[in-house]
């Protein structure tokens, strides 16, 4: 047999070699990126979520010491409770800028606004009594940051419309 003979059976397996682990390699890549994205997309939802809740508890806090201060009753533990929701809120939003695109972040952003104007209402000791803290509002920022999270997060967007329960036959 020659050399030539033995050469070419020699270059089949290597090539067929090279090309099973390149084909490894690249299947092996995407599974990991799929995987990662996977984290990230949890990461995302966990923090959009939570970051949606902790600006829900703020609002709720700033409606408790407003009604506190509006029945005269003792504010500091109120305010104790308003301040850590505060930092809470923001600290949650810091993971919110570093994980969202533009759209979920200025959706952030517009929340933050608006409890903080919130907040500063509640404290105002010049404020009216029963003064709207802007809830309503509120809403419809964190619904803009739920439609932009949704987007981010590959979401299909659903027509949340609510309708009239059907009335009982009975």
């Amino acid at each position: 047999m020659s050399m030539l003979d033995q050469l070419i059976p020699m270059l089949g397996v290597l090539v067929g070699s090279l090309t099973t682990y390149l084909g490894a390699s690249i299947a092996e890549r995407a599974r990991f990126k799929r995987a990662l994205a996977t984290r990230w997309d949890e990461s995302k939802l966990e923090t959009y979520s939570e970051y949606a809740g902790t600006v829900k508890d703020m609002l709720r806090a700033a409606k408790r010491y407003a009604e506190a201060q509006d029945a005269g009753h003792e504010l500091t533990g109120l305010g104790a409770e308003l301040e850590a929701a505060d930092n809470l809120r923001s600290r949650v939003f810091e993971r919110v800028v570093l994980l969202g695109d533009s759209a979920v972040t200025s959706a952030g952003r517009d929340a933050n606004r608006l409890v903080l104007e919130a907040k500063r209402s509640c404290l105002d000791p010049e404020k009216p009594v029963g003064l709207d803290l802007g809830g309503d509002q509120v809403v419809d920022a964190l619904n803009a940051l739920h439609e932009a999270a949704r987007k981010d997060l590959g979401i299909a967007s659903r027509s949340w419309q609510r309708t009239a329960l059907p009335e009982s036959s009975a």
